[in-house]
């Protein structure tokens, strides 16, 4: 739901800011690209934060022309801006991120007129104080040492065009886990880049031809740059931070960005020199080759995308046995003690099983010394996302003896390895219980 009405004030957005051809195309191409479709049929937040960035956009821009132009702010563009800046809040640190960047830009746009700014400060008094409760929290967040997640990295060079290919149905380096890279990818990235060239090249030629240039108020509120910023600050910034601080940039998050990519997409089609129904032509074609992407080439709607951790652990459960020492690894290190019990193994109740999270080098030892008790007879091993961690810590143990495959299966980016205690580990128990055992 949520994800549909993200085309929707979508499409309204665009209308506000320029017309209704590029709120529909914008609208189009939010209905056809993966990763709004992605991240709407997820059980998780992430489709209430996009539709929490985009309204507030929505009544941000509103707001902030109601003001410039009549020096007044309608109380139902405030109260909605209020509602929505609050909404993406809490959904997630980087929609608070989002509002206090519209909250400094709303310090730049008015800070040569003092009596407005004072006006528009009290909608982000008000945020502030619903945000309140959860503000220790986020300065805990901030400032605890070692918090950032283990399957976060330090992002490289490669993630600044992975941004886009993120955007505009491409292999992220996550996804490319599930989708090899294809021919169509680099031509859809070279589309986006000549558009979105295009438009910025026009746009600084019709500003630095303006008296004030880049500086003066109406170019500070003009759509195209406000949208610009919007998509290029928030990924920048976190980019930036991920190098020099901790690792904080990952993929999802910018899903609060899919609005002004592709508004400034739209945008650029409509200005393109052609007229309006060679223009409406292309955004057609557009819109018809990148769904054709998706049905077709990513196989978007036939083979699975998601991490098929449930079925990994069905394929475990039904190779369980009384002595079976049950270990993961994954991105999140997470608790999959739901998914065994909906298939009846209860480690509570049965001492002699046991879920053991391993994931590196260091856990190896571990697991050695688990199976050296002599309690277990098998490994069960579980991975999911498969790209991070990889299964290399347990070749030192195929090679000595300690374990033997028995069983393997693969899945979207999970496997499951059914993996027998060696001779070699029993004996060593054995011998440590000495002859009079």
């Amino acid at each position: 739901m949520a994800g549909v009405l993200s085309v929707l004030v979508t499409f309204l957005l665009g209308r506000r800011l320029y017309s209704s051809r590029e709120g529909l195309i914008a609208a189009l191409l939010m209905t056809v690209l993966w990763a709004p479709i992605f991240y709407s049929q997820e059980a998780r937040t992430y489709s209430f934060l996009l539709l929490a960035a985009a309204l507030s956009g929505y009544f941000w821009f509103g707001t902030m022309e109601k003001l410039a132009e009549s020096e007044k702010l309608s109380l139902w563009e405030s109260a909605g801006y209020v509602l929505s800046a609050v909404a993406a809040c809490y959904l997630h640190y980087i929609g608070a991120y989002l509002i206090m960047l519209q909250g400094l830009w709303t310090g730049c746009v008015f800070v040569a007129r003092p009596r407005l700014l004072l006006r528009a400060l009290p909608l982000y008094g008000l945020v502030l104080l619903a945000y309140l409760p959860w503000v220790a929290a986020l300065l805990g967040r901030l400032t605890r040492a070692g918090g950032t997640p283990s399957y976060i990295e330090v992002p490289g060079w490669s993630e600044v065009p992975g941004y886009l290919r993120f955007l505009f149905n491409g292999a992220s380096e996550e996804r490319a886990a599930v989708w090899p890279p294809n021919n169509v990818e680099p031509l859809v990235l070279i589309v986006v880049l000549a558009l979105y060239g295009f438009l910025l090249f026009r746009g600084l030629y019709v500003t630095l031809g303006t008296r004030g240039g880049l500086f003066n108020r109406k170019t500070l509120l003009s759509p195209s740059f406000v949208l610009g910023l919007w998509l290029v600050v928030p990924f920048a910034s976190l980019f930036l931070v991920s190098l020099i601080r901790e690792p904080v940039l990952i993929f999802r998050i910018m899903v609060i960005a899919l609005p002004a990519a592709y508004l400034l997409i739209a945008r650029a089609i409509v200005l393109l020199p052609f007229r309006p129904v060679v223009q409406n032509g292309l955004a057609l074609v557009g819109v018809g080759l990148l769904l054709a992407q998706l049905l077709f080439v990513l196989d978007f709607y036939t083979e699975p995308h998601k991490d098929q951790a449930r079925e990994v652990t069905r394929f475990l459960a039904n190779n369980e046995s009384p002595h079976a020492l049950i270990a993961y690894s994954g991105a999140w290190g997470g608790n999959f003690d739901y998914y065994f019990e909906r298939y009846g193994i209860r480690f509570q109740q049965e001492p002699q099983l046991q879920l053991l999270g391993t994931g590196g080098p260091r856990e190896t030892l571990l697991l050695r010394s688990k199976l050296q008790s002599g309690d277990y007879d098998y490994v069960l091993y579980m991975q999911v996302r498969a790209f991070r961690p990889a299964v290399g810590f347990l070749v030192p143990m195929y090679r000595s003896g300690e374990l033997e495959l028995v069983k393997q299966n693969h899945f979207v980016r999970a496997n499951g390895y059914v993996l027998k205690v060696g001779k070699y580990t029993r004996q060593r128990h054995l011998h440590a219980q000495g002859p009079g055992s």
